[in-house]
């Protein structure tokens, strides 16, 4: 109860805080609706490839007047063919969106981390005014740690873009993979060490963001 008496005072001090999390959504939709509709036009990008087909007819249906033998005949047929480059788009895609998303939320994250340490560590007296620490916050942190930040972001999405590969390796290779008990181990077990390295990541990332917010210093 007392810690979250004194973790309350912050917002009260600077209720703008309170902001943060609606700013980030609003920033990280429209970053999502450009990646859905990219993954659309990359899925889309298939191109019609025509061939002539034989076709042939075995008596089924009456042979034109005057012909004994079945009829032969050619027909034009246009699948869809895709490009070995579109699985790498999709792939750059998802590291690109995982990439931003991972950025803008550690944005967030350590402006509001900037207000905490501008609270617990002024000193008495100061005239800093607390209505203006979100605003200070983000200057420090576009001025100083944005290059932190993106390096950050860009290792977790690089670990979350392998998790994602698996995981789709894993649902279109399935038949596969359910009948070899070793594989099945082996994916398993591969998704689950990503998983917890992805945690251990993002755990000392948000720790190494709060020190630079006490420190100044960069990574």
């Amino acid at each position: 109860c007392d810690i979250i008496e004194e973790a309350s005072k912050i917002p009260i001090a600077m209720p703008t805080m309170v902001a943060v999390p609606p700013v980030l959504v609003l920033a990280i939709i429209p970053v999502a609706v450009f990646s859905v509709f990219m993954a659309a036009l990359i899925y889309t990008s298939a191109h019609l490839d025509h061939e002539q087909a034989p076709v042939i007819n075995d008596g089924s249906t009456p042979a034109p007047a005057g012909t004994t033998a079945p009829n032969t005949d050619t027909a034009e047929t246009a699948t869809f063919v895709g490009d070995h480059w579109r699985v790498w788009a999709q792939i750059f895609n998802v590291f690109v969106f995982l990439w931003t998303f991972g950025f803008i939320h550690a944005i967030g994250f350590m402006v509001i981390s900037f207000c905490g340490v501008f609270w617990y560590w002024s000193r008495p007296g100061d005239d800093k005014d607390p209505q203006q620490g979100v605003l200070d916050a983000l200057s420090l942190t576009a001025r100083n740690h944005l290059g932190s930040l993106a390096l950050g972001s860009m290792i977790i999405a690089i670990i979350q873009t392998i998790r994602v590969v698996i995981l789709a390796f894993e649902r279109h290779a399935r038949e596969y993979i359910e009948k070899s008990d070793a594989l099945k181990c082996l994916v398993c077990c591969l998704n689950c060490c990503l998983a917890y390295f992805d945690r251990f990541v993002q755990f000392i990332n948000k720790n190494a963001y709060v020190v630079q917010c006490i420190t100044g210093e960069g990574f």
